[in-house]
């Protein structure tokens, strides 16, 4: 099910989704930290990601920066490494069109967390690799489905289900 707030975020993204062009996605900064501890095999890995978002508009630009921070935790709480990336989002769109705050970060929150995801979860697991780390996946990011012109709570369908026509 999803609850009417998230309805109404992607609701508000919608006008901005339909009129921009994205234009890049750029790696602005990469932080990797692993101390040297000795992580036996087979450990549990708990990863805790964390992501920040900014936005800024020129007249024909909308320009998103995402930071994510995922920590990696051992049973023990111990932390075994710490992974940073800055990504920026770069998206066009027609001369004179406005948004407000909420359509921007409504945006922001759902359609390009949904671009930026595949490039933070691609270079932890790169980067994990390199460092001799075992296999680390990050789960994807799940948003409520709405179906098109559908916000009541009541009629929503399960996110478990796909359309009929998919």
């Amino acid at each position: 099910m999803v609850d009417q707030q998230s309805a109404d975020v992607q609701h508000l993204a919608s006008r901005i989704g339909g009129s921009v062009q994205l234009q890049a996605i750029i790696l602005r900064e990469l932080n990797w930290t692993l101390p040297e501890l000795n992580v036996l095999p087979g450990l549990s890995i708990d990863l805790r990601p964390e992501f920040e978002a900014q936005a800024a508009m020129t007249p024909e630009l909308l320009i998103y920066k995402i930071q994510s921070d995922v920590s990696a935790v051992i049973p023990d709480e111990v932390e075994i490494f710490h992974f940073r990336a800055v990504h920026q989002v770069v998206c066009s769109f027609p001369e004179g069109m406005e948004f407000t705050r909420e359509e921007v970060e409504a945006f922001g929150s759902t359609s390009v967390m949904l671009m930026v995801f595949p490039y933070v979860r691609e270079t932890l697991q790169s980067i994990a690799a390199k460092a001799g780390m075992p296999a680390v996946l990050l789960q994807p990011l799940r948003l409520p489905f709405v179906p098109a012109g559908d916000t009541d709570q009541s009629s929503t369908k399960s996110e478990d289900h796909a359309p009929a026509d998919a």
